[in-house]
């Protein structure tokens, strides 16, 4: 699925349609083969990932603010994928020099755009990810703190909630 064409899945989780593919082939070789896949199948995935670009509408009606928050989240989501392939599928941990790299580009990314309601409620799962990967404790910090001004990561008992509270205590 090569068209950016659509809102798809955007509207709902941020994540462009031709990612989320990505990210479900992911899920089934992880499944089957676990972080045995293949150097080529990898390199595949990377570049398939690679080929993600944000997709945002430019018109007059369209707040420049807005279309910063949608680029941020998707590329958020390109980064999470990047993170998940090399920590699951390659067995990589979290001070692999390609985690680490992922992660520092993602911290300037998310300290370069203002918290508020909308992009960080997209930005959840992707944290999830990323904050998994996250070895300085100022970086964890940051992201538990745009978590918190999600209203759905207060609420005990939601997905957001639950996300946080692993966060935490890793």
């Amino acid at each position: 699925m090569k068209s950016n064409k659509g809102t798809g899945l955007r509207w709902v989780y941020g994540v462009p349609d031709q990612l989320m593919f990505t990210l479900a082939k992911m899920y089934g070789l992880f499944e089957d083969f676990g972080n045995r896949v293949d150097p080529e199948t990898i390199q595949e995935l990377e570049q398939e990932i690679a080929a993600c670009r944000p997709v945002v509408s430019i018109g007059s009606g369209e707040d420049p603010i807005m279309n910063l928050g949608r680029i941020m989240v998707q590329e958020a989501w390109t980064m999470a994928a990047c993170v998940y392939l090399y920590k699951g599928l390659c067995g990589a941990n979290s001070l692999d020099a390609r985690v680490v790299k992922i992660q520092k580009v993602f911290m300037r990314l998310s300290g370069g755009v203002k918290c508020r309601r909308n992009p960080d409620s997209f930005l959840v799962l992707p944290i999830a990810i990323l904050g998994v990967a996250a070895t300085c404790p100022a970086d964890r910090t940051a992201l538990l703190t745009r978590l918190w001004g999600v209203s759905e990561c207060k609420r005990p008992g939601t997905v957001g909630n639950g996300i946080v509270r692993v966060l935490n205590d890793i």
